[in-house]
């Protein structure tokens, strides 16, 4: 029997976007080897909720991509430690704060031409009064 060890230990901060989800790994070291174990900010092991967030057997949490939609402060905005556990004892890592980002598509201008077929000929005041410029936006 040995002490139980961290060799992987999760950070303090964690931000991710939305789009591209995040993956933390944990490990420990130990003989017999420890069993890891996500826990949340209440020390209640993390429980799985589909294409959000899972607690993977190799000791790596994941949280997925999701939409602005799908976000849960629970899930995205919370305090998460990993639990190293044996017949050796149990040890505890520091509190990872998670911060998920959520954005939404990005747009981009677009300038739409016009050609000389296309365009009527106004006096001034018609002129004045069709000089308004109404900006289109397409997803990128």
């Amino acid at each position: 029997m040995s002490q139980l060890i961290f060799l992987m230990e999760p950070p303090p901060r964690l931000s991710f976007s939305n789009s591209t989800g995040a993956r933390v790994s944990c490990a420990a070291h130990g003989n017999p080897p420890p069993t890891i174990t996500w826990l949340t900010e209440d020390g209640i092991p993390v429980s799985d909720i589909t294409g959000l967030r899972q607690a993977l057997s190799n000791g790596t949490l994941w949280l997925g991509a999701f939409s602005p939609a799908q976000y849960r402060s629970d899930v995205h905005a919370g305090v998460y430690r990993c639990r190293a556990s044996g017949t050796s004892g149990t040890v505890l890592s520091r509190d990872m704060r998670v911060e998920a980002v959520r954005t939404s598509i990005p747009l981009a201008p677009v300038t739409k031409a016009i050609s000389k077929a296309q365009s009527k000929v106004y006096g001034p005041e018609q002129a004045k009064a069709s000089s308004i410029k109404i900006p289109i936006c397409i997803p990128t």
